[in-house]
């Protein structure tokens, strides 16, 4: 695949509002982020969309196959882990 990720992305087929819910705890948010997954699960560029949205912090919406809450958590379990091996850096 050349040029743009997203001129390869399987969201483009979608409204863009689904990848975008008002909130993540209602059944109707919750259905609607699973909607949105699905369509990331067949995605050809799943990956560069989450790298995108990590490297320029998208706290809204589903990208990558991620709503905002496991965004979050991905960002600070690589953030322990960085910091982690900092320490075993200089304990070492």
């Amino acid at each position: 695949m050349e040029g743009d990720w997203r001129t390869n992305a399987e969201c483009k087929k979608a409204d863009p509002e689904l990848f975008f819910p008002v909130g993540e705890t209602s059944p109707g948010d919750l259905d609607q982020i699973e909607r949105a997954k699905a369509f990331c699960v067949r995605c050809l560029v799943v990956d560069q969309c989450l790298e995108y949205a990590l490297d320029t912090n998208q706290a809204f919406g589903v990208w990558g196959g991620l709503g905002e809450d496991e965004r979050r958590a991905l960002k600070r379990r690589a953030h322990m882990n960085r910091r982690r091996a900092l320490i075993a850096r200089d304990n070492g």
